[in-house]
């Protein structure tokens, strides 16, 4: 399907990079491609060789890198993945396209709803060290940072139960509020003529 859309893109569009939550995003414009290119199961390691081959001759506008929460599941270490973050960011800019980094998105907490996923599987401390490598990654490089935690964490640091199908995963709901916090971000840089 990504292989289709990439056939299709013309060089002022958008690309998404991402993990299962990205994937599941329907991201639409009628005045701007976009290619949604996330991979369910992908953590910054699995999925910057595809990213840097799937960029291969593209031009696009912007490129959005929304990934991690894999990554809270996964062994884990600050310097990988602030390296792994840091390359796929470079990997949009080397195609000229303006890069907006999202930081991971909340997840809901256990106590509050099991759901079978969410902070028992997903360590929300690393989500944490994640936001601020991505946060840091986006200041050093002058990449656009999309907030996307802060904008649907609740007042304690977790994903509202409502918002989710299954603690990590967005319901419904869910997207149309990330959709939303991404949109705000990225539509002017991208509006065309």
């Amino acid at each position: 399907m990504i292989a289709m859309q990439k056939s299709q893109f013309p060089n002022d569009g958008l690309v998404l990079f991402g993990d299962s939550i990205t994937d599941g995003l329907l991201f639409v414009d009628p005045k701007v491609p976009v290619i949604n290119a996330g991979i369910g199961g992908s953590t910054t390691s699995s999925y910057l060789p595809f990213a840097k081959k799937f960029l291969k001759g593209m031009q696009p506008k912007a490129v959005i890198v929304a990934i991690g929460v894999n990554n809270a599941h996964a062994g884990f270490s600050r310097e990988a993945f602030s390296e792994q973050y840091a390359a796929l960011c470079a990997s949009g800019k080397e195609t000229g396209a303006k890069v907006f980094v999202s930081t991971v998105l909340p997840v809901v907490n256990d106590a509050v709803e099991k759901k079978g996923l969410g902070s028992s599987y997903f360590d929300v401390d690393k989500i944490h060290v994640m936001n601020d490598v991505i946060r840091e990654i986006a200041r050093k490089n002058d990449y656009a940072l999309i907030d996307s935690f802060a904008s649907l964490a609740d007042s304690e640091g977790y994903l509202p139960a409502a918002l989710s199908t299954d603690g990590v995963h967005l319901s419904r709901e869910g997207y149309e509020a990330w959709k939303n916090v991404l949109w705000k971000h990225v539509e002017p840089p991208l509006s065309l003529p």
